[in-house]
């Protein structure tokens, strides 16, 4: 769902966002229960079992219910080393990084390659995940085992508003 819902499985345009409005509550509750049983049945059939793949998938609700069952979870890695956060953000599911931050997730750990969720943030291409990050203190002078840091990988993909957060928070960093 947009704004108005409470699952990420279907994403309404405008148009269904406005439609969605209009309905009453009770009917907007229906719709958003079935959607989120529909991303239940996705999750189990799909094999995402588990926190980390349900994070890269970004599965709003089935993060939801594994954070419910094991608050632990949230510092899961698979076997890189990856988090469901780094997942999340390489994937650019912002709801479900918001959900793992307001979770507690390690925002500083890094994978086998050194790469924290600032890295896979930036390599997603996602401003918005890039900017809930920063908010949560990424380092953003982090760098992996090459020496690269997030602003290497939003520059090596070219995408020019997370080189201009990334670039902003390096200046800040040392004019504040």
């Amino acid at each position: 769902m947009g704004s108005g819902g409470s699952t990420q499985f279907y994403q309404l345009t405008p148009a269904e966002e406005q439609d969605f409005a209009a309905l009453s509550q009770e009917e907007q509750q229906k719709i958003s229960t079935a959607l989120s049983r529909l991303e239940e049945d996705r999750a189990q059939a799909s094999g995402w079992d588990n926190i980390i793949n349900a994070a890269g998938a970004g599965l709003v609700q089935t993060v939801r219910r594994f954070l419910q069952e094991d608050p632990a979870a949230v510092q899961s890695t698979d076997e890189n080393g990856r988090t469901a956060l780094q997942l999340a953000a390489l994937n650019r599911h912002a709801q479900v990084v918001k959900e793992l931050l307001a979770a507690r997730a390690a925002v500083q750990a890094a994978d086998h390659d050194g790469d924290t969720s600032l890295h896979h943030a930036a390599f997603g291409s996602s401003a918005e995940v890039v900017q809930d990050l920063l908010a949560a203190r990424a380092d953003v002078d982090a760098k992996n085992n090459n020496g690269r840091t997030a602003l290497d990988f939003a520059q090596m993909k070219g995408c020019q508003d997370v080189v201009a957060l990334l670039s902003f928070a390096t200046w800040q960093r040392f004019h504040t």
